[in-house]
C-alpha cells in the first residue's frame, strides 16, 4: 500500500505477443501475496554510473498475410526493400538512443531480417547495413528465411539521441529478382545511469551500488526485479539531492526552483530568482 493508504503499488510484467502491447489487470478483494522488503544498505561510496543495456525498436507497419509465416507467430513488418531500386532499395530507420556513455567499447546493431522471395538464385538477397552512414555489416542469404544481421562496432559511432540506420538490399548480377522486408532493430550499448521518463532499468552486479541521476522527484522506489516473479522493495535507498551554492550558502535545487518531467527525455528546472540561474547551471553540470 502507499504511505498514505490511498492506493496500492504493484509490479507487472509487460506482455510480449505480436497482437498487443497492453496487459488487463483485475483488481479483487482477496488475500493477496506481499511484495517483500529488503532493508539492505546501499555500499558506500558512488555506485556505477553506467551498464551495458539493450534496447528493441519494431514498428508494425506492413501486414505479410499472403506468404509461408506463421499465423500465430509475428507476421507484421517495418519496411520492406526492392533489390537494387534506386528508391526502394535503401530505407532509414530513426532510432532513438538515450544517456549513450562516452565509452571506447563496442556496440551491438541487430537487424532483423527477412527474405520474402526465392528466385531459385544461390545467395539471392543481399543486404548492407549502415549506422549514421557507416556501413558495419553485409550478409547475403536465400529463400524466404530470416536473418538477423549483427553488427559489432565502436559505440563512439552512436548519439545521445536520433540515430540513422539503413538497409539496402542488392541486386547481384544473375538474380532475377529479391525481397527483403525489415522485421526490426536490437541495440545493445553502454548507457548512462539516467532516469527516463522518472524511471529506469538496469543490470549490475549484486554486491555492486549504482547511481541514478536524472530525478524530478525525491520519491523514488527501487525493485530488486532478478526474480521478475518475486520482485523485491529495496527500503534503503541513499537519495542525495542536487545542490547550488545560492548566495554562498549550499541548497538543495528543490529550494529554489521548479522541477518537472514534460516528457520521458526533458527536465525542466525553472529558478525562481534570476540570480540563481548560474548557481544552479554549475550544480547540474559539476
Amino acid at each position: 500500500p502507499s504511505p498514505d493508504g490511498l492506493g496500492l503499488y504493484f509490479y507487472g510484467r509487460g506482455i510480449d505477443n505480436p497482437f498487443t502491447s497492453f496487459n488487463i489487470y483485475r483488481l479483487a478483494l482477496a488475500q493477496g501475496v506481499r511484495m517483500q522488503n529488503v532493508a539492505t544498505p546501499p555500499p558506500a561510496g558512488p555506485g556505477q554510473l553506467s551498464s551495458r543495456t539493450t534496447r528493441h525498436f519494431e514498428i508494425d507497419r506492413y501486414p505479410v498475410i499472403n506468404g509461408p509465416l506463421d499465423a500465430e507467430g509475428d507476421f507484421w513488418f517495418q519496411d520492406y526493400l526492392v533489390a537494387g531500386d534506386p528508391t526502394q532499395g535503401r530505407r532509414p530507420a530513426s532510432l532513438d538512443l538515450p544517456a549513450v556513455a562516452a565509452s571506447s567499447g563496442d556496440a551491438t546493431l541487430t537487424a532483423n531480417l527477412f527474405g520474402m522471395s526465392a528466385s531459385g538464385s544461390p545467395k539471392e538477397h543481399h543486404a548492407r547495413v549502415f549506422v549514421n552512414g557507416v556501413q558495419v555489416a553485409e550478409e547475403s542469404w536465400e529463400g524466404i528465411t530470416p536473418l538477423a544481421v549483427v553488427a559489432r562496432f565502436s559505440q563512439t559511432l552512436l548519439h545521445a539521441g536520433s540515430n540513422t540506420v539503413e538497409v539496402e538490399a542488392l541486386k547481384d548480377p544473375g538474380v532475377p529478382f529479391s525481397y527483403v522486408y525489415i522485421d526490426s532493430f536490437d541495440v545493445t550499448f553502454e548507457r548512462r545511469h539516467e532516469a527516463e521518463g522518472s524511471a529506469l532499468q538496469v543490470s549490475v552486479a549484486k554486491a555492486q551500488g549504482v547511481t541514478v541521476a536524472g530525478f524530478a522527484d525525491p520519491s523514488i522506489r527501487v525493485l530488486d526485479i532478478t526474480s521478475p516473479n518475486v520482485p523485491k522493495l529495496l527500503s534503503q535507498v541513499r537519495i542525495e539531492p542536487i545542490v547550488a551554492e545560492y548566495y554562498g550558502n549550499p541548497t538543495p535545487i528543490s529550494q529554489i526552483a521548479s522541477v518537472s518531467v514534460p516528457d520521458a527525455r526533458t527536465i525542466t528546472i525553472q529558478p525562481w530568482d534570476k540570480g540563481a540561474f548560474s548557481a544552479v547551471e554549475k550544480a547540474i553540470l559539476k
